[in-house]
């Protein structure tokens, strides 16, 4: 082997173990972004069952209230029925940002909670 076949050969090799930890890199940065988007996807989940629950509650404590009562529960269900449709949207923002395009079961699964008189 002349000593430029050996100079090609070893430019060769530290290509190939730069490209080797450029993939590996990307790779892991692929897969750091993946896992955010995956946590971020179930924390706006868990935020909407939380708002969820808050304008069940306030519905329940609508339901049982007296009437010198009544007008305040149904400002509060009102404020957190407009709570719970925000961060629906939110939910349906990050579905779309993650590629799930279709709401059909996200609508089953998160209805539009009812206005209340």
């Amino acid at each position: 082997m002349t000593d430029s076949e050996s100079e090609q050969l070893a430019a060769v090799e530290r290509f190939t173990k730069l490209r080797g930890g450029a993939e590996g890199l990307h790779r892991s940065i692929q897969a750091e972004l993946a896992k955010e988007r995956a946590e971020s996807f179930a924390r706006a989940v868990a935020k909407v069952e939380r708002a969820y629950r808050t304008v069940a509650e306030a519905a329940a404590a609508l339901d049982v209230s007296p009437p010198d009562e009544r007008a305040a529960r149904l400002a509060r269900y009102d404020e957190q029925r407009s709570e719970a449709l925000r961060v629906r949207w939110e939910l349906v923002v990050h579905r779309e940002a993650v590629g799930l395009y279709q709401q059909e079961d996200f609508d089953q699964e998160w209805p539009i909670p009812p206005r209340r008189q």
